[in-house]
């Protein structure tokens, strides 16, 4: 987890949040898109596509 962690530091910060928020990585249930949306004040398609290009980034970063 601490590769992942460091990799969630150097990413976007609103798309980390997103990933947080989606996978529950902040100790908390995970959450809809609906409710990213809601916490990060965006729509559910814009939550949507954050999650998405947060995971790319993701792999990217951990290979």
């Amino acid at each position: 987890m601490g590769a992942a962690r460091a990799a969630l530091a150097r990413m976007d910060p609103r798309q980390a949040d997103a990933l947080v928020l989606r996978y529950g990585l902040d100790d908390q249930p995970a959450r809809s898109y609906r409710q990213i949306g809601r916490d990060l004040g965006v729509s559910d398609h814009t939550a949507r596509s954050l999650v998405e290009r947060a995971q790319a980034q993701l792999r990217l970063l951990l290979t």
